[in-house]
């Protein structure tokens, strides 16, 4: 039994309209049975978005906007937060704020025996104000663990992440390791990791290479991604430096604490970075891509960490040399990565793989990679709800 006829309000950290991650996935998998109210996050009053949100980060000052998708997906984008949101005062009265918006919201659209589905943990200060049947937290990343070891709101994150799992009636983890961090005191715990889109994410679609890597030397190690804090930049200097025989592609947009890290990468004359891309044409970079590159620096984060480029580079076929995640490590698809520690080890990694690029090992990856096609993956999730969601 599927999940039907039912009202879900869902409290997002992206935006509907950017690169879909496994949010936007589910939701508009569930809206095909369902309606779904999406609420996207925002930002301070007091700064402007990220260069890459620009076109879609438009939230206002003092003023709610509502918008549709469709018959089933209405998109709900709050007003812009109180000033310092890391403060835990401040955060606290800003989600008790939104709560009355999206009640509203839900008003309006008629929706009733609602069920909450949280990504963004400080909407547990909203729970009491906005009626619902049942709560279901989807937890992706170890979140109290951004911002580092000497993070001052770590505690606070903590709390608010367990008092999210006691509260809900289904925990849903990307994770193994987060299950085993939190689900002793979950009711109802599910692993459901990250996955790719097999509709895009297709050898066959392949219909040439992008422009931009026309003519550059091979073989090309390519990196497929957001440009954070938490990605290994040293490592990937040193492959750079370490390989000048070869062409390091990056291709995602840049946050404005990577932008330094960035701009030291691309003074070497074998690296290129082409910024974000259109979803439909990442793929034919990943395709393009002799070896792809999971550079993740070692931290805490990184041990809880389940990389949708990963599963997107496999079912394109291609080789991965990744740093230690142990997450990633314990999933089935782990077995075709090749997790190396340290620059000479990471080195030696690519160079194996690159001395091996039979149609066996493509085929192999490929088909290791095939059960975490969001599609396969929403039908796990949506049976774990046909079965928590009734008890």
């Amino acid at each position: 039994m599927s999940l039907t006829g039912r009202d879900i309000v869902c409290f997002s950290t992206h935006y509907w309209d950017e690169r879909w991650f496994r949010k936007q996935e589910f939701m508009s998998r569930f809206a095909r049975a369902n309606r779904v109210l999406f609420v996207e996050p925002s930002f301070s009053m007091a700064r402007r978005p990220e260069a890459h949100l620009r076109d879609t980060a438009t939230n206002r000052l003092l003023l709610t906007k509502l918008d549709s998708r469709g018959d089933r997906v209405h998109l709900l984008k709050p007003p812009r937060r109180l000033p310092k949101p890391r403060n835990p005062r401040i955060d606290q009265l800003t989600h008790r704020w939104y709560a009355r918006l999206v009640r509203r919201a839900m008003e309006r659209l008629g929706f009733r025996d609602a069920i909450l589905w949280v990504y963004q943990p400080s909407y547990l200060h909203a729970l009491d104000t906005i009626p619902h049947e049942r709560l279901v937290f989807d937890l992706v990343d170890d979140l109290a663990a951004y911002g580092g070891d000497e993070n001052p709101h770590a505690p606070y994150v903590e709390a608010l992440v367990r008092g999210l799992v006691e509260r809900s009636d289904l925990l849903v983890v990307t994770a193994k390791t987060l299950r085993d961090r939190y689900g002793s005191s979950a009711r109802w715990v599910e692993h459901i990791p990250n996955g790719f889109d097999a509709g895009l994410f297709s050898p066959e679609r392949i219909r040439g290479e992008p422009g931009p890597l026309a003519g550059l030397p091979r073989p090309i190690l390519g990196f497929i991604g957001t440009f954070f804090p938490f990605i290994d930049y040293e490592l990937l200097e040193d492959v750079a430096a370490l390989h000048a025989d070869k062409s390091v592609v990056l291709v995602g947009p840049v946050e404005a604490t990577a932008t330094e890290a960035v701009g030291r990468l691309v003074r070497f004359p074998n690296v290129l970075h082409v910024g974000g891309q259109p979803r439909a044409l990442i793929p034919s970079y990943v395709a393009a891509f002799d070896v792809c590159l999971n550079p993740f620096r070692k931290s805490r984060i990184a041990d809880s960490v389940n990389p949708l480029k990963v599963y997107e580079y496999l079912a394109m076929g291609r080789p991965v040399v990744s740093t230690p995640m142990e997450a990633l490590r314990m999933e089935d698809a782990g077995s075709e990565v090749a997790f190396a520690d340290g620059v000479a080890e990471f080195s030696r990694e690519i160079e194996v793989c690159l001395s091996d690029r039979s149609e066996e090992g493509e085929q192999r990856r490929r088909e290791t990679a095939a059960p975490y096609s969001w599609e396969q993956l929403f039908e796990r999730l949506d049976r774990a709800c046909s079965s928590a969601l009734a008890a």
